[in-house]
C-alpha cells in the first residue's frame, strides 16, 4: 500500500516492497530487494539490487551499483557515491557524505555525520564492527591511507586531524601502547 508518486527507470522486477514507498526517484536495474516501511524521497542510480532494507529509509541521494548490502533501521539523509556494496549496516546511518567504492564493510548502529572518501574498504567485522558517531574520522583528508609501517598488518587505524590540520594515524601496537603517527 503507499505505492505512490515514484519515477522508476528500467527492469523494476523481484522486489518484496512495505508499506510507504512514495516519492522516489530510481534508475534502470532496481531487481532482487527487499524493502522495508517508509522507503520514500530517495534520487536512486542504476543498479540497486540484491539488498535487504530496513525501516525508515529516506531522503538519500545515492550512486550506481548500490547492491548486496543488509541495511538497518533508518538509514537517511546520507549522500552515497557510487559502488556502494557488499556492506553490513546497523541501525541509525544517518547524515553521512560517502564517497565511491565503499565496500565488504561492517558499520554498527549510529553511525552519523561522518564524511568518508572513496575506497573505504573491508573495515569491521560481525564481532566488532566499525563504529563511528560524530568522531573525529575523516577518510576524505586527502584519501589518505595507512603508513607503510602498518600497512599490511590486521590492526585497526583511525586517521584524524589535529586542531592545527596535521592529518595523523593512532592505533594499538601488540604491547597494547598507543602510537600517533603523522602522515
Amino acid at each position: 500500500s503507499n505505492f505512490y508518486s515514484n519515477t522508476i527507470g528500467d527492469y523494476f522486477y523481484s522486489n518484496t516492497i512495505g508499506d510507504g514507498f512514495g516519492s522516489n526517484t530510481i534508475g534502470d536495474g532496481f531487481g532482487s530487494n527487499t524493502i522495508g516501511n517508509s522507503f520514500s524521497f530517495n534520487t536512486i542510480g542504476d543498479s540497486f539490487q540484491n539488498n535487504t532494507i530496513g525501516y525508515n529509509f529516506y531522503s538519500n541521494t545515492i550512486g550506481n551499483s548500490f547492491s548486496f548490502n543488509t541495511i538497518g533501521d533508518g538509514f537517511s539523509f546520507n549522500t552515497i557515491g557510487d559502488g556502494f556494496s557488499f556492506n553490513t549496516i546497523g541501525d541509525s546511518f544517518q547524515n553521512n557524505t560517502i564517497g565511491n567504492s565503499f565496500s565488504f564493510n561492517t558499520i554498527g548502529d549510529s553511525f552519523q555525520n561522518n564524511t568518508i572518501g572513496y575506497n573505504f574498504n573491508s573495515n569491521g567485522n560481525q564481532t566488532t564492527p566499525f563504529l563511528s558517531k560524530n568522531t573525529e574520522f575523516r577518510n576524505n583528508i586527502n584519501n589518505v591511507t595507512s603508513s607503510i609501517e602498518i600497512q599490511n598488518q590486521n590492526i585497526d587505524v583511525v586517521v584524524f586531524k589535529s586542531p592545527n590540520g596535521t592529518v595523523k594515524q593512532r592505533y594499538y601496537d601488540d604491547s597494547n601502547n598507543l602510537v600517533i603517527n603523522n602522515l
